[in-house]
């Protein structure tokens, strides 16, 4: 359920930033390679996909530094007051067990750990993406 609204949440949004990279691809280029036999797979291949490469970079690592932030939706199907999300803390992320100590349990300092180290893990998780990324190169 969960991940059901959080692809609801950012579908439209990465959605537009596809649509406006695809639009930017000068009609031209799929023309010329109509012109010399290139096939629909072969353009999407060879200009569609190298065109979104700095989109799909951008989505991907915005999209990880999302996925790490998650707390509206877990805190919407928690009904529970210390906010473990179930018995047995089964949709508890990494953004709600700090809101749980730090605002729930009053323990700010531990708190204030859980957010430095989601703070390096976002920044080691991005990079990695970053790097990964940008060393893929389309064939």
């Amino acid at each position: 359920m969960i991940a059901v609204m959080v692809t609801w949440r950012w579908f439209g949004y990465t959605t537009l930033l596809y649509l406006a990279s695809l639009q930017a691809v000068p009609r031209t280029i799929y023309e010329a390679a109509a012109v010399d036999g290139a096939g629909a797979w072969k353009q999407f291949r060879q200009i569609s996909i190298p065109s979104l490469r700095p989109v799909i970079v951008f989505t991907v690592v915005t999209s990880t530094i999302g996925g790490l932030q998650i707390f509206t939706e877990p805190l919407l199907v928690s009904r529970t007051a210390p906010l473990t999300c179930g018995p047995v803390r089964q949709c508890q992320t990494l953004t709600l067990f700090l809101y749980e100590q730090g605002f729930g349990q009053f323990q700010f300092g531990y708190g204030a750990a859980i957010g430095v180290a989601l703070f390096v893990l976002i920044i080691a998780v991005a990079a990695l993406n970053y790097i990964l990324s940008t060393r893929i190169r389309p064939g």
